[in-house]
């Protein structure tokens, strides 16, 4: 029994992939045709490797993109002629069309609302390097007065002042720990400048615990004594003008006059951080 020449299948399967499928099997029996010629005149080798020219022959933009272009001049057209409905429909209903599109755009902007909402408050202190690690201590205080069983309690984040030390000499897990007093009003003198301000008063790990950038000063030096103070460039630049404020002496009075050296110059914390402070003073200068 005779052995009857396949034709290669590679040749087949990559026409196959490439071809569409409108034209496939008209092409196919094409190039058998021919392979089935080239089989009696040149042999199986020849005729199966001008099967795979022949293939390769088709493989042409007009072949592979012939269906993608006919598809895309289709839905141009389409969407034109719904473009053309709608506004003929728009045109005739005004006052429904202006419903629509007004109900349609305020529930658009308080969507986009409701969402810059919960990502400002999801952004909150967010921005510290060490927020995994970073607690605020609060105290709970129970009072026998309050009519509430489901919360007989008050809770808040004003602690014994003398904790923070006992905590980083008792409690080992403590690295790091700082008291933070804000919005505490004193009356800051600089040679004739004199204004009120808000001081806040805050230990020396304030600066490792926090990524507020110190734009001036040594971090590892910061209150070192509690005659320092730190100021951001606002306020900096408010007393002190272009000069270098570093050294210089400023007089705070805070229930009584006291001297401050300028230490550091500290970038003013971001809108959403919960910590806002412009003048940093050691805890110990706290009345």
């Amino acid at each position: 029994m005779k052995n009857i020449p396949e034709p290669s299948p590679t040749a087949l399967r990559l026409l196959r992939w490439f071809c569409p499928a409108a034209l496939y099997e008209s092409v196919e029996g094409d190039l058998l045709e021919a392979f089935d010629a080239d089989v009696e005149q040149y042999g199986s080798k020849v005729a199966n490797r001008k099967l795979l020219w022949n293939v390769i022959r088709f493989f042409r933009p007009g072949i592979i993109l012939r269906n993608s272009f006919t598809l895309q001049l289709i839905s141009t057209i389409m969407l034109g002629n719904y473009m053309k409905v709608a506004m003929r429909n728009m045109r005739k209903r005004k006052l429904y069309t202006f419903i629509n599109a007004f109900g349609l755009s305020i529930g658009i902007a308080f969507c986009l609302m409701i969402y810059l909402f919960i990502e400002d408050e999801r952004s909150f202190d967010q921005f510290h390097v060490n927020k995994n690690q970073l607690y605020r201590i609060e105290e709970k205080s129970y009072d026998t007065w309050k009519n509430d069983p489901a919360k007989p309690y008050n809770e808040s984040a004003y602690i014994q002042t003398s904790l923070q030390p006992v905590l980083k000499e008792e409690v080992s897990e403590v690295k790091y720990a700082t008291r933070f007093n804000t919005g505490n009003p004193a009356i800051m003198i600089v040679g004739d400048k004199i204004f009120t301000e808000k001081i806040s008063h805050v230990d020396a790990d304030f600066f490792k615990m926090f990524s507020f950038q110190l734009l001036a000063g040594n971090l590892d030096k910061l209150f070192l004594t509690k005659g320092e103070v730190v100021l951001t460039p606002e306020i900096a630049t408010k007393y002190f003008g272009s000069e270098d404020p570093l050294g210089k002496t400023i007089i705070l009075d805070e229930e009584g006059e006291k001297s401050y050296t300028v230490a550091g110059i500290i970038e003013p914390p971001p809108f959403n951080s919960s910590i806002d402070f412009s003048i940093l003073v050691p805890q110990e200068n706290r009345p």
